[in-house]
């Protein structure tokens, strides 16, 4: 993303990886055709800001899941469903065990007051 980069929201160790997570506004979420993404360069995801909490969550998972492929390694190849299974399963049981500050969060979006991530 081009500008200047807003302040992480927070961060989350993802493999070897520090992943700050922030906010993506409308402006950049229109340029780019999307609801979130995951920048490589930077180790950052964006998640556009204006979206409901649920679909907070589901664009954080989704970044996540390319965020997860990048520090594993796997690029754009062809994977047996079981490889792809071992890395999402190892993946998800390491996000919760290094990040334990996340399922609270997502619980608090996904309750009933839907407390925003950003």
């Amino acid at each position: 993303m081009r500008g200047r980069r807003p302040a992480p929201a927070f961060r989350l160790r993802i493999g070897h990886l520090d992943v700050a997570v922030l906010p993506m506004s409308d402006r950049v979420a229109e340029r780019e055709e999307c609801e979130g993404m995951y920048d490589p360069s930077t180790d950052s995801i964006y998640i556009r800001k204006n979206t409901s909490t649920t679909e907070q969550v589901r664009i954080l998972m989704h970044e996540w899941l390319h965020s997860l492929f990048d520090s594993q390694g796997i690029g754009e190849i062809p994977l047996p469903q079981e490889a792809i299974c071992g890395t999402v399963d190892r993946g998800i049981t390491n996000l919760f065990l290094h990040n334990p500050h996340l399922l609270p969060m997502l619980l608090e979006a996904l309750g009933p007051e839907a407390k925003p991530l950003l």
